[in-house]
């Protein structure tokens, strides 16, 4: 038996090289790669960063390395893997299934065929569809546009210790289909998020659609559009005894909409209704059913001009496993955004932008649960300014601030001791060389003064970055 594995070693290490050779014009290499040193100096040992990330003082070193290979067995058929080397820790990692990502090596592979109206994919792949039911991050509600040193709302839940990049695609695996009609097209998808790991975590699977029509009504380039999208993630309570949490299941659905009115202006609107349920085994907890809303208008004009206004409603209890990471239940009111790129000063190109947004908790909380009996409402507000502007051809300088207000007082009817009185003022300042279009080395510097009105959180914050970045 040993033999014969022994010559299948040799038989494949001997004609691996011929493969290559025979084959390597439909073999496509590319690779992508970070280094990011960041020092923190503080008076305090830990502060919270510009994601509501946990930061310790000191020098930290993430690294991060893709090596893909796709290969082209046919016009229509293409078959591929990434090998991931990265000193990150999985669970920190947004981006990749958990049950690869390790410390130290990581890998998926995927099989592609694409030929309209079809394009089907096993194994891993990219997707998300829209903020409310499916997506990592919703770029409106975060105008990168202007500058990429700026512009972070407070969110949570994202980690020091990752380089992740806020965008849009989740990346799963399982498989993804995507038909592709005159009038529209219907997503399909299967998705095993967390597999089984004994004494830790169930299984976990995700399966959902999303239907869009694409309607022939359109002005100033702008299409009329309505999707509905539907998706569950539930925990397999059979796939193993017991785990450090209860299973789940998080069900919604929701409708959108992009409705071309006048000139440059659409509306835009989603709502998506959420039922979870937080213990699968109990019949005793409640199943929550609650809705989620986001509504206004939005200004396109070509690459030049974006703008939107928009009223956001989250009920207390909508809590789609994988909605936008910004978007926060428990809260309404309303956010700004306006965009303008390439504005002509001293000779060169300048994008600037400017984000608002104000919230309020529709019921009190109280250790992040729902309580009738506390009557104090939190407020929110985030404002942001950035700009950036290109110096030459490779050079780029980047410059925000950021202001974060929350506030909340006791409650007077059961004296309850409730009070937030939090300001923090966030000035960051990057200067950037580009290599090429796709590799760069970026230093920034980022200011953190947090003032907290009780007089138990204040801090100043230093953090000088230098990273590295590069594709191929």
């Amino acid at each position: 038996m040993n033999k014969n594995i022994n010559t299948f070693i040799v038989v494949i290490l001997i004609l691996t090289p011929w493969f290559v050779l025979a084959w390597q014009d439909n073999l496509v290499l590319s690779g992508e790669g970070k280094l990011r040193f960041r020092y923190v100096e503080a008076n305090q040992d830990e502060i919270t960063g510009t994601f509501g990330e946990a930061l310790k003082q000191g020098l930290s070193m993430r690294q991060r390395f893709d090596l893909s290979g796709d290969f082209f067995l046919t016009e229509y058929l293409t078959v591929g893997g990434t090998v991931r080397i990265s000193n990150e820790d999985s669970k920190d990692m947004l981006g990749v299934p958990d049950f690869i990502s390790t410390k130290a090596v990581a890998g998926w592979w995927f099989a592609n065929l694409y030929k309209k109206p079809f394009d089907i994919t096993i194994g891993s792949y990219e997707t998300s569809f829209t903020p409310l039911t499916l997506m990592r991050w919703d770029q409106d509600d975060n105008p990168l546009g202007a500058s990429g040193c700026g512009c972070q709302v407070a969110i949570g839940g994202i980690s020091a210790e990752s380089l992740e990049e806020l965008k849009q695609d989740y990346r799963l695996e399982g498989a993804f289909a995507k038909i592709e009609g005159g009038i529209g097209d219907i997503t399909l998808l299967f998705a095993r998020p967390t597999i089984a790991n004994e004494d830790t975590t169930y299984a976990r699977h995700a399966y959902g659609g999303r239907v869009r029509l694409i309607l022939p009504y359109s002005r100033n380039f702008s299409t009329m559009v309505i999707g509905v999208t539907g998706l569950r993630v539930q925990d397999d309570v059979e796939s193993v005894d017991q785990a450090t949490y209860d299973p789940l299941q998080s069900d919604v659905i929701g409708l959108d909409i992009n409705l071309p009115l006048f000139w440059k202006v659409s509306c835009i609107a989603e709502y998506a209704r959420s039922i979870r349920d937080d213990n699968l085994f109990s019949n005793v907890d409640i199943t929550h059913a609650e809705n989620g809303i986001i509504a206004g208008l939005k200004i396109t004009s070509s690459d030049i001009l974006e703008a939107n206004v928009l009223y956001i409603q989250l009920d207390p209890y909508f809590s789609p496993l994988y909605r936008a990471i910004s978007y926060a239940k428990n809260r309404q009111g309303f956010r700004g955004a306006i965009t303008y790129r390439k504005l002509p000063i001293f000779h060169q190109l300048l994008n600037i932008s400017l984000y608002a947004k104000g919230l309020r908790d529709i019921k009190p909380t109280w250790n992040e649960t729902i309580t009738e009996w506390h009557g104090s409402l939190a407020e929110y507000l985030v404002g942001n300014v950035a700009a950036s502007l290109r110096v030459s051809n490779n050079w780029r300088l980047e410059s925000s601030y950021e202001y974060r207000d929350t506030q909340r007082t006791d409650d007077i009817s059961t004296l309850s001791i409730e009070t937030i009185d939090e300001q923090t003022h966030i000035a960051s300042f990057s200067i950037a060389y580009e290599f090429t279009l796709q590799s760069s080395i970026i230093l920034k510097y980022q200011f953190i003064k947090n003032i907290d009105g009780t007089g138990q959180n204040d801090y100043n914050a230093h953090m000088p970055v230098l990273e590295f970045s590069f594709k191929f």
